[in-house]
């Protein structure tokens, strides 16, 4: 495995963490963690020579510890390293066999899961998390440009919203706890358009709005609106 590998991970992630860090569901302690651990790989002493540490065939031990572990296949190309990070937290990467990261899973050190999914081309596609007080899933487009986001918090409220491939917020649903759901339309400024929504009591009402914010057309008219 040539040490050069580790170091080229390093600038992929750290070019990650540059383009991604805009969506709230990832955060940059993914690139940091992983970084950590494949840069220190690159560090570490040379394995010993095969006859000094393989074990006897069919000795087992029954405690193995280690700040990370590496793994190669046979022609010893680096695939997947896992490890702990000096901040705290612990991740796995898995490697493809050109080199690129397709796949990361950290605990961050406040406890924060989070699975990645990456393209051929190292742009995340999907990430899950689960934070204290909400989970989310995000998906996104080609070049992680444009995606929807679906998210429920601890309360109970689920939320939907679909971008754009210039990150504008264009759609969005919301549920609450009470059973008030609600469809917004924006448009490309990301002012709302329209509206559709029904209540707890389960009154339904459409409203419609200029590029300046007035309502242009409602339903039920405004006389007759709760």
């Amino acid at each position: 495995m040539s040490d050069e590998v580790p170091y080229r991970l390093i600038e992929r992630l750290d070019r990650l963490d540059r383009t991604n860090r805009r969506w709230k569901l990832v955060s940059g302690a993914t690139a940091a963690a992983l970084s950590v651990v494949v840069l220190g790989a690159a560090a570490a002493p040379r394995l010993p020579s095969l006859d000094q540490r393989v074990q006897p065939v069919g000795a087992v031990v029954d405690e193995v510890r280690a700040k990370r572990f590496l793994l190669v296949d046979d022609s010893g190309k680096l695939r997947a390293v896992l490890g702990a990070a000096t901040a705290g937290a612990v991740s796995l990467g898995l490697l493809d066999n050109d080199d690129k990261i397709r796949s990361v899973l950290i605990v961050d050190a406040d406890g924060t899961p989070r699975l990645e999914m990456l393209a051929a081309d190292e742009t995340r596609r999907l990430v899950l998390s689960v934070f204290p007080n909400r989970s989310g899933l995000a998906l996104f487009g080609e070049a992680a440009r444009g995606g929807a986001i679906f998210d429920i918090s601890a309360a109970g409220a689920v939320t939907l919203g679909l971008t754009d491939r210039k990150e504008r917020t264009r759609a969005g649903l919301l549920l609450l706890p009470d059973g008030t759901a609600l469809l917004k339309l924006t448009d490309t400024a990301q002012r709302v358009r329209a509206a559709l929504g029904v209540g707890k009591d389960g009154s339904p009402g459409l409203g419609m709005w200029d590029r300046d914010g007035r309502r242009i057309w409602q339903a039920p008219p405004a006389e007759r609106a709760p």
